[in-house]
């Protein structure tokens, strides 16, 4: 079998109920994960470790949809779905953590709840015909926190951030990015940018057509520099591709607008 009978636990809307309901006792081996803690995951950082994050926008890529920012490209989802397919291995092989936003369909409207609880079903099918599941239906490796850093700005995180920038900020590192509110300098006063050893500008749309060149550019650092990547799904097969070769790299997304320490 290729996919998990997901009709064993009910329809789709009584799933959904079961969420909303908080009876989770009733979806007996229903597929989950093990969640790491925000203190592992920056423990794990300063430890060397590299962290790639996934979400909504991966899984548009690798269902052949475009994204606002990244239009659908074949390429980029064979890579995608090699990282998605071989994550165990990846996270074995190298010191590599990573965080998958798997949604719960429980505080939205029915039609959202439903989406999401496809999307879940999309990508713990991945998951199980990778065998990446153990018997229990359980994820073989930690799974961590793939909003850490888009939050990492609230209160509640100050600790994390703390110990986050500390480590950063005694380190060289390359922020690589689109964002138009570094390229034209409006956030040069942040520590974040200010520190950073150098600053990589790509286009801000389909930025996975300059795919080689930034891989080529990035190459030219050596493996003291950290990468801190902000560039929707090309972060993930830039990341790799790095990460292979021995460079840490920080997939910190949208928060490169968040860490403001």
């Amino acid at each position: 079998m290729d996919s998990i009978n997901f009709k064993q636990w009910g329809t789709e809307s009584e799933i959904i109920e079961l969420y909303k309901n908080n009876e989770y006792d009733k979806l007996v081996n229903f597929p989950s994960y093990n969640s790491g803690s925000n203190a592992d995951l920056v423990n794990k950082i300063k430890d060397g470790n590299s962290f790639l994050r996934f979400g909504d926008g991966e899984i548009s890529i690798l269902q052949n949809k475009g994204i606002y920012f990244q239009k659908a490209n074949n390429k980029l989802q064979k890579k995608l779905l090699n990282l998605y397919e071989n994550a165990e291995n990846i996270s074995k092989k190298y010191k590599c953590i990573f965080g998958f936003f798997i949604g719960t369909p429980c505080e939205r409207t029915n039609y959202k709840n439903k989406r999401v609880l496809h999307e879940l079903i999309y990508i713990y099918n991945i998951f199980y015909r990778t065998q990446q599941l153990d018997n229990n239906n359980k994820l073989k490796f930690t799974n961590y926190d793939a909003l850490f850093f888009r939050y990492i700005h609230l209160d509640i995180h100050s600790s994390y951030r703390q110990i986050f920038c500390d480590y950063l900020y005694s380190k060289k590192y390359v922020i690589v990015t689109g964002f138009d509110s570094i390229i034209n300098n409006i956030d040069k006063e942040i520590n974040f940018i200010k520190n950073a050893s150098s600053i990589i500008t790509c286009k801000p749309i389909n930025v996975f057509d300059d795919y080689d060149n930034l891989l080529t550019e990035c190459l030219s650092y050596d493996n003291n520099f950290i990468f801190c990547l902000s560039l929707g799904p090309c972060a993930k097969v830039l990341g790799i591709e790095l990460i292979k070769k021995n460079y840490q790299v920080l997939d910190i997304g949208r928060g490169i607008q968040k860490i403001r320490q």
